[in-house]
């Protein structure tokens, strides 16, 4: 068994997509997705608990990218959470680089030696971090690096990715919805709500859709209004507007599945 809590076709699909996920970061060369237990992960965790884990290089600047999943139970979720936390972190708001929440809470903490972002969804639990080569005595390290605005961007898109995978994972297909003469394919998501394809319902309602897998983010535009899909976040943002929902927008495949209550609110 890959993952606890999980069947195992299921945990083998789930490390399948880690894999290609971390894989698909641009400028990276990756060492081989490992299942971590043991010893390292009760440093990491406090238990004995798997998890999925790989890191990356790039090239000239030597910067170094990690990410780490856990999906466990959601009480385990936020005990990790808490346990995760320096208590100068205790206040924030739940806001990455590009201004939207990730999962059901973030600490986004972009630094001088880089970035870190550690989030949770439902049973999963992430790390995604960025580190940057020092250079210099003491006192005055200069940090190195190529490009700090991208990184955000691709840690961003990283994180959001992966639990949007876990978040697709935990759903049951559902049927069909049909609008507008289609038949879209549908979810329902691990609290419920009905998950409507995006590019199908877009499709099927007439309006634009523009994606960014990069940065996890898709943008949807119609008759002057405009809206903003992040993965792995539980709503969306129509005009100026926030519209929450208890489902997160998720991954199933190549798909992004959206809470059809919130796309209804366009």
């Amino acid at each position: 068994m890959l993952l606890p809590l999980i069947p195992l076709a299921l945990g083998s699909e789930l490390r399948r997509d880690f894999d290609q996920e971390v894989r698909s970061v641009p400028g990276f060369v990756w060492e081989a997705t490992h299942e971590e237990g043991g010893e390292g992960s009760r440093r990491a965790s406090g238990e004995g608990e798997k998890f999925l884990y790989a890191s990356g290089r790039r090239s000239g600047d030597r910067a170094g990218l990690e990410a780490t999943l856990f999906v466990v139970s959601t009480a385990r979720v936020r005990e990790l959470w808490e346990a995760n936390q320096p208590a100068l972190f205790k206040r924030h708001e739940n806001k990455a680089a590009s201004g939207f929440p990730i999962g059901e809470d973030l600490r986004f903490s972009p630094a001088r030696g880089g970035v870190s972002i550690k989030s949770y969804l439902g049973r999963g639990f992430l790390i995604v971090q960025v580190g940057y080569r020092g250079e210099g005595p003491r006192g005055q390290v200069r940090w190195v690096t190529e490009d700090r605005a991208g990184d955000e961007d691709q840690a961003e898109g990283l994180a959001r990715r992966l639990l949007a995978r876990v978040a697709g994972a935990d759903s049951r297909q559902a049927p069909s919805l049909n609008l507008g003469g289609r038949s879209i394919p549908c979810l329902t998501g691990p609290r419920d709500e009905r998950l409507v394809q995006l590019e199908g319902y877009c499709q099927a309602r007439g309006w634009l859709l523009k994606k960014n897998l990069a940065k996890g983010l898709a943008s949807i535009a119609a008759d002057g209004k405009t809206g903003i899909v992040p993965l792995g976040a539980l709503g969306v943002k129509l005009g100026p507007s926030w519209k929450a929902s208890a489902d997160a927008n998720s991954l199933w495949g190549s798909n992004w599945f959206v809470p059809l209550t919130t796309l209804e609110k366009f």
